[in-house]
């Protein structure tokens, strides 16, 4: 079993959050549970910022 880092709030409905561990790093973008708004999290320095969505990132091919 995974660590838990810590717990971060999403910036526009403070109820709903994200939890992460102690590998995760780097950012995700999530889309709110409640509101559907689109927030980026930034894990190494505990910070959230509403962003809209990415438009074709679907699309893209990741080459690994």
């Amino acid at each position: 079993m995974q660590k838990s880092n810590g717990i971060m709030r999403f910036p526009c409905c403070p109820k709903e959050k994200i939890v992460y561990s102690e590998t995760d790093k780097g950012w995700i973008s999530v889309k709110c549970p409640n509101c559907g708004k689109f927030v980026v999290f930034y894990i190494g320095n505990n910070r959230a910022e509403i962003q809209g969505p990415i438009r074709g990132i679907t699309n893209i091919e990741y080459k690994y």
